[in-house]
């Protein structure tokens, strides 16, 4: 997997029209999770000073927000540092006490076979448990993570809605399967 700042520089304008989609879904006074990423990263300027909620597992994110003055959450646990990401039973634990209106997860992989994926099992671990405590949960992921396996599973398909710049026609079959939201329509 990539580090952090290595994903930083790739996809950049895709990342910014899937931020600015996803932000544009968030209601004010709700309550919601933003995974760590860089994806999800591009979300924050859209949300200065929105009356709303955040927890989050990316320190990155947690600074950003609480500069723009958005109430933020960041659980404890153990920081992998090539995503500056909190993981581990600690965070998980956190989690499993709060209710979320809406998840915002990053994802490296979608498949039609075999679902939502990521590399990490303990960060999947923690996608999964802010998947599970959110009323409606969405999927960032640019052009470059449709037909992608990685390691550990976070979800199926079907159960989450994905945000991203756009659809190649080959793959419109996903849409037999989920809701795909699209920035770049």
């Amino acid at each position: 997997e990539l580090t952090a700042s290595e994903k930083s520089f790739k996809n950049t304008h895709s990342k910014e029209l899937i931020g600015k989609l996803a932000a544009g879904l968030v209601e004010n006074n709700e309550v919601i999770f933003i995974d760590a990423g860089t994806t999800t990263l591009a979300m924050l300027p859209y949300l200065k000073g929105k009356p709303i909620t955040v927890v989050t597992n990316g320190i990155q994110h947690a600074s950003l927000l609480a500069d723009q003055g958005v109430e933020t959450y960041l659980p404890g646990g153990k920081i992998k540092p090539s995503t500056k990401a909190i993981i581990g039973s600690q965070s998980l634990g956190e989690l499993k006490k709060y209710r979320f209106d809406k998840a915002f997860l990053g994802m490296n992989g979608i498949d039609l076979a075999f679902g939502c994926t990521t590399p990490d099992p303990e960060e999947a671990a923690l996608k999964q448990m802010a998947h599970q405590q959110a009323a409606v949960t969405f999927l960032l992921a640019d052009k470059d993570k449709w037909n992608k396996v990685n390691f550990a599973k976070v979800c199926e398909l079907e159960d989450a809605t994905v945000v991203t710049d756009t659809l190649h026609p080959e793959l419109e079959h996903y849409r037999n399967k989920t809701t795909i939201m699209e920035a770049a329509k």
